[in-house]
């Protein structure tokens, strides 16, 4: 696999045990591992799959093509075509020994998230 975009409608946030994406599009949510964690802030941050596959080796570069294609599967990604070999940005520090990234769905999407306590479309309750 090349490069990978991220959804723009995807926002995430950071948790002890790594993190959970949440679609604001189909309003699924999703588990990151650690692992997944720190590669989703590394290309949040504009670091590439070409950086991290350089500086972890190839014995990473199967779990990081298999991490890749889940996120386009779920639509929390899309396929990017490769940069240029001098604009590879260099791989975040390890934290912590290498665990295969992943991502999980959970069970059925939120039923509505409110964006603003004013939203004239949510019942206020009695």
């Amino acid at each position: 696999m090349s490069e990978i975009t991220l959804n723009p409608d995807v926002v995430c946030s950071p948790l002890p045990e790594g993190g959970v994406l949440l679609d604001l599009d189909t309003k699924q949510y999703f588990a990151l591992n650690r692992t997944g964690m720190t590669v989703w802030q590394h290309l949040e941050d504009g670091g590439s799959l070409a950086g991290l596959r350089a500086s972890l080796g190839e014995a990473a570069a199967g779990d990081l093509d298999a991490f890749a294609a889940c996120l386009i599967g779920h639509g929390l990604a899309t396929q990017a075509p490769a940069r240029e070999p001098g604009a590879v940005p260099t791989a975040p520090p390890a934290q912590g020994p290498w665990d295969a990234p992943t991502v999980t769905p959970h069970g059925r999407p939120l039923a509505q998230v409110i964006l603003s306590p004013f939203d004239p479309t949510v019942p206020i309750p009695e």
